[in-house]
C-alpha cells in the first residue's frame, strides 16, 4: 500500500495514523501533494518505511522528513486534474506514468 497525502480542508483532528504537515512560506500545499507522487520519493518511502500486518507501510515523522521531494509548482486546474486522475486510478503506477 502506498503512502497517501491528504489535504485537511475540514481541519479534522489528526490521529497517530496520520501526521500534520505544515507548508513553509513560499510553498503551496497542492503543489506539495502533487510533487510527492513521483518514482524517486515513493522509492525512498519504500526504503525508509516499515511494513506491518496486511502490507501497511508506515513512515514515522523522522523517516518522512528524510524523503527527497522534487517540488513542482502547479496551478489550481492542474491540481484538480491530478485529484480526478488519482481518484480514478487503477494503481499508483497510473499516476507515476502521468507525472
Amino acid at each position: 500500500m502506498d503512502p497517501k497525502l491528504l489535504r485537511n480542508d475540514a481541519s479534522a483532528y489528526v490521529t497517530d495514523s496520520a501526521y500534520k504537515i505544515e507548508i513553509k512560506k513560499d510553498y503551496d500545499i497542492n503543489s506539495f501533494i502533487f510533487s510527492f507522487y513521483n518514482s524517486l520519493t515513493l522509492l525512498f518511502a519504500e526504503l525508509e518505511g516499515r511494513y506491518y500486518g496486511g502490507g501497511v507501510l508506515e513512515l514515522i515523522p523522522s523517516e518522512f522528513k528524510n524523503l527527497p521531494l522534487p517540488y513542482v509548482a502547479i496551478d489550481c486546474q492542474q491540481f484538480l486534474t491530478f485529484v480526478h486522475n488519482f481518484e480514478n486510478k487503477n494503481s499508483i503506477e497510473d499516476i507515476l506514468h502521468e507525472i
